[in-house]
């Protein structure tokens, strides 16, 4: 890995030594001959040995064997005793490299955290000669422009996914129908009620009706329990007539009742109150009935607003990994396709 300045004026990082390199941030070719190469002092000299070893581990992806050769080499170099690691950037560089896993500088944009928050890259930037904190500074920003792109695509991905729901449509179709059913009830219960006041006046006239025939009978009644209201012996004439009166009452306080059945079936009271029950049932019913498709109503705005939650939960959720470092769930949701265009989009616009 060596930095080299390339035709579009930037420095940038070349990790082959193969005459055919393109820089991934114009696309032109580069001229490796013209590599800045550095050569450290007996205090570093260790790093002119470790520095290919190194890259070829990572560019293996083999980051545990290129990371414990790093550490090894912060461990025995004098800087970090004397706090003063002159020029050697490069070698926090590869260690952020491994840290994250990546290749090379194209793959730190694809992965990982916003640099800042890498306490090696500040190393790298705190220790880096001018040239190699053009390649830093550089990546880093091109790399919080990718995470900026991302989170707006997905914000906007979003927003699709919740038009697709029709939420907008559904909820003003669900108020609709919600203020046609309120508006029902409340009409509803205005009729009953005017049906109960309506029931109220009748049952005192119909018990009015009533009160005449519980008399009439109470008295053929009170007659029946004054005959034979002797205590000393009697005769069986006495008995016979006793039995006679009795059977006469009976006989009228049966017809008084059948009169009473004849007249309460033709009774306009008992009628009307018989009508307003039966309407008081049919509206009752109907209120129930609103109930339960007003209750039908809110179920369904209540799924549509947990779908909504859910698609907000899931974006939250990308935009939580993403800033932890993990792109999958976000490349999910956009798309690979237009991940590859942003990070082609971020490059090209510098």
């Amino acid at each position: 890995m060596k930095i080299v300045k390339c035709s579009c004026s930037n420095y940038i990082h070349i990790f082959s030594v193969s005459d055919n390199i393109t820089c991934f941030i114009c696309g032109n070719s580069v001229n490796t001959k013209k590599a800045i190469n550095y050569s450290f002092d007996s205090n570093f000299a260790i790093l002119n040995d470790k520095l290919a070893e190194i890259d070829g581990l990572i560019s293996k992806s083999k980051f545990d064997e290129a990371k414990k050769i790093i550490n090894e080499i912060l461990e025995k170099a004098p800087g970090p005793k004397m706090d003063k690691l002159i020029n050697t950037g490069e070698i926090y560089w590869r260690k952020l490299l491994a840290d994250i896993g990546c290749i090379n500088d194209q793959e730190l944009l694809d992965n990982g955290k916003s640099l800042q928050q890498y306490s090696v890259y500040n190393n790298a930037l705190k220790y880096a000669t001018e040239n190699e904190k053009q390649v830093y500074i550089l990546i880093n920003k091109l790399k919080d422009n990718v995470l900026a792109y991302i989170k707006a695509q997905l914000k906007k991905q979003e927003i699709k996914e919740k038009k697709d729901t029709q939420a907008v449509q559904l909820l003003n179709d669900y108020r609709n129908e919600l203020e046609i059913h309120q508006k029902e009830t409340q009409n509803k219960i205005k009729q009953l009620d005017e049906i109960k006041r309506n029931l109220h006046e009748h049952s005192i006239d119909y018990n009015i009706f009533i009160g005449e025939f519980k008399y009439s009978i109470n008295a053929i009644h009170s007659k029946m329990l004054k005959v034979g209201n002797r205590t000393d012996q009697i005769s069986i004439e006495e008995r016979d007539s006793w039995l006679e009166q009795i059977q006469i009452l009976l006989s009228q306080s049966q017809q008084e009742n059948d009169n009473f059945l004849k007249m309460n079936s033709n009774n306009e009271y008992y009628k009307e109150c018989s009508s307003l029950e039966l309407k008081q049932k049919t509206i009752i019913s109907d209120i129930n009935k609103s109930i339960s498709q007003i209750n039908n109503v809110y179920k369904k705005i209540g799924q549509l607003l947990d779908d909504l939650n859910n698609i907000t939960s899931e974006f939250n959720k990308a935009i939580s990994c993403l800033e932890d470092g993990n792109y999958n769930p976000s490349i999910k949701l956009i798309t690979k396709a237009i991940f590859e265009k942003i990070i082609k989009k971020v490059t090209e616009s510098k």
